[in-house]
């Protein structure tokens, strides 16, 4: 290093700035999670007026959570570059010394329970939205029968 600064305060900056951005991104996932998570309530309590605001918030804390997944995987990149290895976090705490990669690991369990916690909302979304639709489609389906002789699905209120 040419600035005076020892190798070790220089991998103690880049793990700071990995955490910071570990850090974002987890509190971004889990707004991500808040958000998913009203939203399954709004389609299990049969609200679906509720549905467009959420989408709408869904939209803007994904982009959000999208620039912080950005800017972490820059930082790990970064940090992967100076100590000669693949920005994975194996790889990264392998080569730090023992004190920086427990620090590093300790704060990552966050964002990896994050993940965990959105795949887990998003697979339950997921299904209630499939169930939602089928009741749709059966709806459709019996209302398409009461309708007396057309075939056209309307319901004849002329007669």
């Amino acid at each position: 290093m040419t600035d005076g600064r020892t190798t070790s305060e220089t991998l103690h900056e880049f793990v700071d700035v990995l955490r910071e951005k570990n850090h974002e991104q987890q509190q971004a996932l889990l707004d991500l999670l808040g958000v998913l998570k009203r939203e399954r309530e709004a389609l299990a309590e049969g609200q679906p007026e509720l549905l467009p605001g959420l989408l709408t918030e869904l939209q803007e804390v994904s982009s959000r959570a999208m620039r912080a997944e950005a800017q972490r995987d820059a930082a790990a990149t970064k940090l992967a570059g100076v100590l000669g290895c693949r920005p994975v976090l194996r790889e990264i705490c392998e080569a730090l010394p023992e004190g920086e990669a427990a620090r590093l690991n300790d704060q990552a369990e966050g964002l990896i329970a994050a993940v965990s916690a959105l795949r887990e909302v998003n697979y339950i979304l997921s299904r209630q939205a499939d169930q939602q639709r089928f009741l749709a489609e059966m709806i459709l389906e019996r209302l398409k029968h009461l309708s007396p002789g057309s075939g056209t699905g309307v319901l004849d209120t002329m007669a």
